[in-house]
């Protein structure tokens, strides 16, 4: 009987303690709600911390940390709204954060004060195209393109990329102008273009090549890429005496 009623007691005053503590740091925290970083090397994540049972968001005051040391949030990334659906809840988010683990210490009008969970805003691995040099090779006639009937695919010009990092679906570029992309969709992380007419006999026709993926961040150019044609083929017909 007594070790219930010792029970019973501890969790009366363990109900009771953290029913006056939430009364005394007079606000409640919800869960942060983190946006990782889009592309490797930036920095435009965020964290959304929800605050409510308060009347005022002024009477809060915030201490960020990241990766353990103090964090001093930039000029204008710091922003608070207000629900006005009826909820009562203030949330203040702070933007332009980079990889790294934050909290905040948030302390109320009465000095108590409560620490946000850790959160976690991570990046992606960095974007990358390199190129299939075995799978890339110089067309086997001059002049060919996709509406001769006689060559085949395996005849014209090929370049082969794979891409690597980034997040979400590829989008290549194959252009034959430095910095001029126009990116179309793949399906695989490999893409094979065969090149048309036009490539040049002599000195070769450089390409450039590029790859975004879903987050619109875009690969640094791949610019290494030669096609040459061979001499176009010649055939000379003898003069026929008439006799």
């Amino acid at each position: 009987m007594k070790s219930t009623q010792s029970l019973l007691l501890y969790l009366f005053f363990s109900l009771f303690f953290l029913m006056s503590f939430q009364g005394w740091a007079g606000f409640d925290l919800g869960t942060p709600v983190p946006i990782n970083v889009t592309c490797n090397g930036s920095n435009n994540g965020s964290i959304k911390l929800i605050i409510s049972s308060i009347t005022s968001e002024s009477s809060l005051t915030y201490t960020w940390y990241k990766d353990g040391s103090p964090y001093t949030v930039p000029p204008g990334n710091n922003s608070v709204t207000f629900d006005t659906s009826g909820s009562g809840d203030y949330q203040t988010t702070i933007n332009g954060l980079g990889p790294g683990t934050y909290y905040a210490k948030i302390t109320g009008s009465s000095g108590a004060s409560q620490f946000s969970p850790y959160q976690y805003i991570i990046e992606p691995s960095p974007l990358t195209l390199i190129l299939n040099s075995s799978d890339t090779y110089n067309p086997a006639c001059s002049g060919v393109s996709s509406t001769h009937y006689g060559p085949t695919n395996a005849t014209k010009g090929q370049i082969s990329v794979s891409a690597s990092g980034g997040s979400g679906t590829y989008q290549y570029s194959f252009s034959r102008t430095t910095n001029s992309h126009t990116y179309g969709t793949a399906t695989t992380d490999t893409r094979k273009d065969n090149r048309p007419a036009g490539i040049s006999t002599t000195t070769g026709t450089p390409f450039f090549m590029s790859v975004r993926d879903g987050n619109g961040c875009v690969s640094s150019e791949l610019d290494d890429v030669t096609l040459k044609a061979p001499a176009a083929l010649t055939l000379n017909v003898p003069d026929v005496l008439e006799g």
